[in-house]
């Protein structure tokens, strides 16, 4: 099954509740700014996994353990620049991590934790 055949299956969806057929529009707007950025970034993931598996098995001395410790240590610090950088880093220092958050909102949080 390629992409084509599957614009095709959304663009002839049929509805439960009769038998018209429901369009979808698939605009160019879509695929560059939704479809293709993420089938970009799970290529460069597979790439990245891949390369760093052939390292740390091929020798050379890294330490599986320290590797994967620097890894953790370079996303925190990545992740800290990017809260204090941006708008929504901005408004979470404002109001507070847990602003408009419910009872409803753990449910998913435990649900996966369990």
């Amino acid at each position: 099954l390629d992409f084509k055949h599957y614009v095709n299956y959304l663009s002839n969806t049929k509805t439960a509740d009769n038998n018209d057929t429901t369009k979808f529009s698939i605009s160019s707007r879509h695929v560059s700014h939704g479809v293709l950025p993420i089938m970009l970034a799970s290529f460069l993931s597979g790439l990245a996994g891949a390369i760093t598996q052939k390292r740390l098995q091929s020798g050379g001395g890294r330490n599986a353990l320290m590797f994967t410790m620097e890894l953790c240590v370079a996303s925190i610090l990545i992740l800290l620049v990017s809260f204090a950088t941006s708008e929504v880093g901005k408004k979470i220092q404002e109001r507070g991590f847990f602003d408009r958050w419910t009872l409803l909102t753990l449910v998913p949080i435990l649900t996966n934790s369990a």
